[in-house]
């Protein structure tokens, strides 16, 4: 019988304010695998989640403060995807997902 793999928090997950927003970074790993995801939810409950993975979660952390350092709060102001929930009573919803930037390399 197999389980579904745990999800595993970082202690660097942390809330931090940009440009007087407030947003929660939180940074986790299915227990299975060695590389840490980056989810941004900011005050309005909106999670951007990065398509890139990460090596370590301390490598996670700096790719966020350095993007926010960079860009401040228009960091993650981009086109929304949206997605549209399965029909059903509730069909008219929408759910909105953000593209999420990609890691910028700092050489």
């Amino acid at each position: 019988m197999s389980h579904d793999p745990k999800i595993l928090m970082s202690p660097l997950s942390r809330d931090i304010d940009v440009d007087n927003i407030k947003y929660s970074v939180e940074i986790y790993r299915l227990e299975d695998q060695d590389e840490w995801t980056i989810e941004v939810i900011d005050s309005h409950r909106t999670s951007t989640v990065w398509h890139d993975a990460f090596r370590s979660d301390q490598d996670a952390l700096h790719c966020v403060l350095n993007l926010f350092q960079l860009e401040g709060s228009e960091a993650l102001v981009c086109e929304a995807e949206i997605i549209p929930f399965p029909g059903g009573r509730n069909s008219n919803l929408t759910s909105f997902a953000n593209t999420a930037p990609k890691a910028r390399r700092q050489d």
